[in-house]
């Protein structure tokens, strides 16, 4: 019996036959357990619960009643360039704490959500004639 999508199983095993799991890789799913381990590391605390997450967000809800495709693109876009400034600002932060572990792991993040804004970007441009 294969693993059902929400299991550890399903996750590790690219042949996950849900939609979600093979749209969604581990190491994006993992990637808030990462920021959790480096804060715990170096002695932070970290979120303790959905309304701590709700005080702390960034990122505007959209609650419209209906967004469009190319809408919806051009939000998620803005939302990445939002995400690099952050992780910008963070990495920063750990320059000056000479904290260069944490400093990797945001190199990575910074270079994922410039793909994914270049691509967001390509998929809204309007073509011109």
């Amino acid at each position: 019996m294969p693993p059902r999508c929400g299991s550890l199983r399903s996750i590790r095993r690219p042949t996950c036959a849900p939609t979600l799991c093979r749209r969604f890789p581990a190491r994006s799913i993992f990637t808030t357990d990462d920021i959790a381990e480096r804060v715990r590391k170096i002695g932070g605390t970290t979120l303790r619960s959905i309304g701590h997450i709700g005080r702390l967000q960034r990122v505007l809800d959209n609650d419209a009643d209906f967004v469009t495709p190319l809408d919806m693109l051009a939000e998620l876009r803005d939302d990445n360039k939002q995400l690099t400034a952050s992780l910008r600002e963070a990495h920063a932060i750990c320059d000056k704490h000479e904290d260069v572990a944490s400093a990797s792991l945001i190199e990575n993040w910074i270079d994922e959500a410039e793909r994914r804004t270049w691509f967001l970007f390509e998929a809204t441009r309007v073509a011109r004639e």
